[in-house]
Parts: C-alpha cells; sequence; structure tokens
C-alpha cells in the first residue's frame, strides 16, 4: 500500500517529469526548426510525454492526461518553431574591433570611423509580384590604411571586418532569415576581407585631390575565401581626413549563398554588390 508521503513525493516527480518534457519539447523546436527533422523529434518528444504519463499514472493515478500532455509538446514545439522564424534575431552585436595590424614607418596610419562609415550589400528580388531592390547595411566596419601622400608607392591597407550581425535591411523578417539562414552570423559573426595588391595608384597625391584605384585581396563570408577586387576612389579632405568608397560584384554561388524558399518571394539575383563608403582619420 502507497503511503501518503510516497504518494507525494511520487507526485512531484510526476509533476517535474511533466515539465522536463516541456523543456525537452521546447528545446528541440528549437533544434527541429534549426536543422528540420521535425517528425523525427517530434516523436522523441511524444515518446517521453506518454511515459511520463504512464509512469506516473501507475504508481500515484496521477489525473494527467496523456492528451494534455502532448498538446503540451506540441505547443513548447510551436513555440521555437516562431521563436526561431520570426522573432529571434542575431547573437550578441559585439563591435568589430581587430588589433592593429600595420606600422607606420614614415606614414601616417589612418583608422576607419565607424560614425562616418557604412558598409553594404544590394541586390534584387521580385517580393509579392514586385520587382525589389533590397540594401542591407551595417556601420559597424573596422580597418586601417598606412599612407605618405608624397609616396603613394608606399601606401598599404589592412584588413577590413563588418560586422555580420549588424546587418540590417527594411525588413526585420528578412534580417532574421539572412543572419540566421544565409549568412549564419552566429558561426560566422565578422566579414573579413584581406588585401593582397594595390594597383593603379600615382606617384603622388595632394590635399582635395581624388585618387582611383584597385584593392585585391580575399574576402571571407561564411567560412570560405574568394578573391575578389574592388574599384576605390579616395579624396585626401585633410591632412587628418580621408574620405572614399569602395565597390565590387559578387556571385552568389562563389559563396553557396542559397536562398531559402519562401512565399512571396521569388528570382534572387545571383549578382551582389558590395560597397563601402569610409571616412578614415588618424590613429
Amino acid at each position: 500500500m502507497v503511503s501518503d508521503a510516497q504518494k507525494w513525493f511520487l507526485g512531484v516527480q510526476t509533476w517535474f517529469l511533466s515539465h522536463l518534457t516541456w523543456f525537452l519539447a521546447l528545446r528541440n523546436g528549437f533544434w527541429v526548426c534549426r536543422h528540420g527533422f521535425w517528425l523525427a523529434n517530434m516523436k522523441n518528444v511524444c515518446w517521453i510525454s506518454g511515459w511520463g504519463y504512464s509512469w506516473g499514472m501507475k504508481t500515484t493515478k496521477f489525473s494527467l492526461d496523456r492528451g494534455v500532455l502532448l498538446m503540451l509538446g506540441l505547443g513548447a514545439a510551436a513555440i521555437g518553431l516562431v521563436w526561431v522564424l520570426f522573432l529571434r534575431g542575431p547573437g550578441p552585436q559585439t563591435a568589430v574591433s581587430p588589433p592593429p595590424t600595420l606600422a607606420a614607418n614614415g606614414r601616417t596610419l589612418y583608422r576607419l570611423d565607424p560614425a562616418a562609415s557604412e558598409a553594404r550589400f544590394t541586390l534584387d528580388e521580385v517580393l509579392r509580384g514586385q520587382p525589389t531592390t533590397v540594401v542591407g547595411r551595417t556601420a559597424d566596419v573596422a580597418g586601417e590604411i598606412a599612407v605618405n601622400l608624397s609616396d603613394l608607392s608606399s601606401a598599404e591597407i589592412g584588413p577590413l571586418q563588418i560586422n555580420a550581425r549588424t546587418l540590417a535591411t527594411d525588413s526585420p523578417l528578412r534580417n532574421t532569415s539572412i543572419a540566421s539562414y544565409i549568412l549564419f552570423t552566429d558561426d560566422y559573426p565578422v566579414i573579413t576581407f584581406t588585401p593582397t595588391a594595390v594597383s593603379g595608384l600615382p606617384p603622388q597625391a595632394a590635399i582635395g585631390q581624388t585618387v582611383a584605384f584597385s584593392v585585391t585581396g580575399d574576402l571571407a563570408l561564411v567560412g570560405m575565401a574568394r578573391p575578389v577586387t574592388f574599384a576605390v576612389t579616395v579624396t585626401a579632405v585633410s591632412d587628418t581626413h580621408l574620405a572614399g568608397h569602395a565597390q565590387a560584384t559578387i556571385q552568389r554561388a562563389d559563396f553557396e549563398l542559397a536562398i531559402p524558399r519562401v512565399d512571396n518571394v521569388a528570382d534572387v539575383s545571383e549578382a551582389v554588390l558590395l560597397e563601402l563608403d569610409f571616412t578614415a582619420v588618424p590613429e
């Protein structure tokens, strides 16, 4: 015969199992939504729910119904689905801050000013039947330039870093899709361009003069590095102010940037325009 104390203890254990089921369903909901194995994981949730119910009924005649537990599991999984697809944002948005990589060596060292700089991408899509241009932007950029205006042959450009987690378009839902399913910013939070060659610079430049040249380097995106050449223009506004623009076009296929199937979105362009407007000031 089961004593009142044993009934109480077994009842507490059954309560714990039912809430553990909720937690596991919620956790599996997150995992399922990320990886797509919905049926396999829901099978586990239902098994745990049924086991908790059966054990509790046989030992304490606890009045929790199997259907209620199953609904709790399904509800928790649905919450996970909604969270992943619509509510979850990118991970922590710590500003990029790479260590200095260039030495002065008779040149002035400039650092990009995030308050006056912007990196962006542009592509085209058809949204709800209407041609749409999508632009993603962030001011969270970092980089260095070493230059002596009297001897541009010695100019050097350090690695450029862009915080992928802070890229934002005009749609929060699109932002979540880009962060979670295209750029995978939890795994690859930083986009890096490492210059390997500068070409087309004149021997020297004067204050107020605009100089056009090319910068070739390796663009690291979603764990892949591909060679990319940027067309660059820079103006020496003053001894303490460089202003410039850089742009290049990449192909999504080069970085395996697949677009998830989404209702009302079609014909996303293969070409993506990358641009950087920057202001650089002495360190």
